[in-house]
């Protein structure tokens, strides 16, 4: 049994299992993560655990418990989904640089990400775990908050985040009177 079974990077994810030897070490494996976690069955044989969902691609991943004497397995599917996992800072002013994080996108696709009306403020590669980290300048918009969407160009799944824009004075003249 696995709960839930859909989520981001960095979500709990609890297991429980049956069938295993009394007592035996109980390894449980998640998608490329061996051993995310172990845990000892009871006496009857069944387990109950949790792990934090590790940075891996987009789509389905195995989760697999074995127990290290009996060598019983039983496996369970995990979807892991895509997310924008950091924006820095969540506001400013137009010039400002800022830097957007996100995961659980295909290994090494390239990401388009868009700020408010700009469809593309740049595009960037995941790495091999389906990470991305990028910055862009935010460009002339009208003040208030503004939607940044990281799109996977591929796999055509995208995420959302937001930043605020302030108003700035950017020139007074004349400079003295």
């Amino acid at each position: 049994f696995v709960n839930p079974y859909i989520g981001t990077v960095g979500s709990i994810v609890s297991v429980m299992g049956s069938g295993f030897g009394a007592n035996e070490i109980i390894r449980v494996d998640f998608g490329t993560s061996l051993a995310i976690t172990t845990v000892f069955a009871t006496g009857g044989g069944t387990f109950t655990t949790c792990f934090t969902t590790d940075t891996q691609p987009y789509g389905l991943t195995t989760i697999r418990a074995r127990g290290e004497t009996s060598l019983q397995t039983a496996d369970a599917v995990f979807r892991i989904m895509h997310s924008i996992s950091s924006i820095y800072p969540t506001m400013g002013t137009v010039g400002n640089i800022v830097t957007v994080a996100g995961n659980g996108y295909m290994a090494s696709e390239q990401i388009r990400l868009s700020f408010g009306t700009t469809k593309t403020i740049t595009i960037i590669p995941s790495n091999a775990a389906g990470m991305f980290t990028a910055c862009f300048t935010t460009d002339t918009q009208a003040y208030g908050i503004k939607t940044i969407t990281a799109n996977g160009l591929m796999s055509n799944i995208y995420a959302a985040g937001s930043f605020a824009i302030k108003a700035n004075m950017i020139s007074v003249m004349p400079t003295q009177g």
